[in-house]
């Protein structure tokens, strides 16, 4: 999914994150995904969200719940995902909306928490 990543921007004062991602049509996973018909999967769709994410935290991060998904067109290999997330702070948990356009038309929507991986919480700690 990072390779995947094309470009990326973070506005602290706005809580906004922005990137667009575009998947090459030759990978492996479009041949399963569908033959004939490929389509980039929801849960690339929904890990795009969690790396735009931890870029503009510069965190690790883990989906804790994904409050509501909605997939409203297919998405086709070598299309360009431009991801939309808002309400970034930096806190623990993370809570987010983000929206997953290609060209005017929304894709997907996503609400979805996420938890800093190493915090005491996860039980574990930097450093172990």
């Amino acid at each position: 999914t990072k390779d995947a990543l094309v470009s990326s921007r973070f506005d602290r004062d706005s809580g906004e994150a922005i990137a667009v991602f575009n998947f090459d049509a030759d990978l492996d996973l479009f041949k399963g995904h569908f033959p004939g018909d490929p389509i980039v999967p929801g849960v690339h769709q929904i890990e795009i969200v969690r790396t735009t994410l931890e870029k503009s935290l510069d965190a690790q991060l883990r989906i804790q719940r994904i409050k509501s998904a909605k997939f409203v067109r297919k998405v086709l290999p070598s299309e360009d995902l431009h991801i939309v997330i808002t309400g970034i702070q930096d806190a623990d948990p993370v809570v987010v909306k983000a929206i997953i356009k290609v060209g005017d038309e929304v894709a997907s929507r996503f609400a979805m928490e996420f938890s800093k991986v190493g915090d005491a919480a996860d039980g574990n700690v930097h450093g172990d």
